[in-house]
């Protein structure tokens, strides 16, 4: 319970999160629905937040100090995966609300997505450029971020059908866009 938590560690409780959110938006019923959504929405911005704290966290001596023990599983041993983890479940994220049609959170998730992936490449870069010219790994870190922005920006990432394009945010509805037009055609 002392040992301090290692940034792989970290990267894999965001994970979590991440799961368990994706986990409660696709079993979204009609009974529990805006409990669920509220549960899925809450573990999901609280992923949000913990990826922006543990990347920032990166930056400084943090998790130099926090490193795994050398008897942890060899996974735990690569720090990439505290970047990688969760950006695969953002990942996961964008391709469930692009499938739905929620514009913001698509948009919120791959942007997770691709700022994780960008920042792994930059650790991976910069760790393997020990043999090579110093500019090696600050140039792909560069070229990583910047095809994540550029990625953020291309069209059509956002909704895979226009159909199941929601008109408001306050119109959220976990299980698409199917009982809607079922109770359209009822009336």
């Amino acid at each position: 319970m002392l040992t301090p938590i290692s940034f792989p560690e970290a990267g894999l409780h965001i994970a979590l999160w991440l799961l368990f959110s994706l986990v409660l938006a696709t079993n979204a019923r009609s009974q529990s629905q805006k409990v669920r959504a509220a549960a899925a929405t809450t573990l999901g911005a609280l992923a949000l937040a913990g990826s922006a704290l543990i990347t920032l966290l990166w930056l400084t001596p943090h998790w130099s100090m926090r490193s795994p023990n050398l008897d942890a599983s060899p996974i735990l041993q690569f720090a990439g995966l505290g970047f990688f983890a969760p950006a695969l479940l953002f990942w996961a994220h964008w391709a469930f609300w692009r499938g739905r049609g929620s514009v913001m959170r698509t948009r919120l998730a791959l942007g997770a997505g691709t700022l994780m992936m960008a920042a792994m490449a930059t650790l991976v870069a910069l760790q393997t450029s020990g043999g090579g010219p110093d500019w090696f790994g600050p140039m792909v870190g560069a070229a990583a971020f910047v095809l994540a922005i550029a990625l953020n920006f291309a069209g059509g990432v956002t909704r895979a059908n226009p159909a199941t394009r929601r008109r408001s945010y306050f119109d959220e509805n976990f299980q698409g866009n199917r009982r809607r037009q079922s109770r359209r055609q009822l009336r």
